[in-house]
């Protein structure tokens, strides 16, 4: 069986909770998981999902690891040769400058369910 590991981090804090953007982040990626994950079973493919959560002391030293995804151990941004930059934000966060993907169509401060879909897809035709 074929495996792909995906991990996403964000900052949580004290009370477990996590920023607006990392929040629809993570709904994101739940719903491309949901529908992808029966049918890549049926190809002997494992998708393996991972929730890490981040420090406010790491978060303070790289605001930028917080709501970063890695596919196979790349980030999502090197999978699709997009661009990161940097917005403040809000909640746990304060108003550090947070992790934001810049494409086509824009800064972006949720990684939408399209630009996740397309860089699994992409890792696992290279992978087949």
């Amino acid at each position: 069986m074929t495996t792909v590991k995906v991990v996403w981090q964000r900052l949580v804090d004290e009370k477990g909770d996590t920023c607006d953007r990392c929040n629809k982040t993570y709904l994101n990626l739940e719903k491309v998981i949901n529908v992808l994950e029966p049918a890549l079973k049926q190809l002997g493919i494992e998708l393996k999902f991972e929730k890490r959560a981040i420090s406010l002391e790491a978060f303070e030293k790289n605001p930028l690891s917080s709501n970063e995804i890695l596919i196979d151990g790349n980030p999502l941004e090197k999978v699709l040769g997009l661009k990161v930059g940097q917005s403040p934000c809000c909640g746990p966060c304060g108003d550090n400058e947070c992790r934001t993907l810049i494409d086509d169509t824009g800064e972006k401060e949720e990684v939408e369910e399209r630009v996740f879909l397309k860089a699994l897809l992409k890792t696992l035709a290279e992978k087949l």
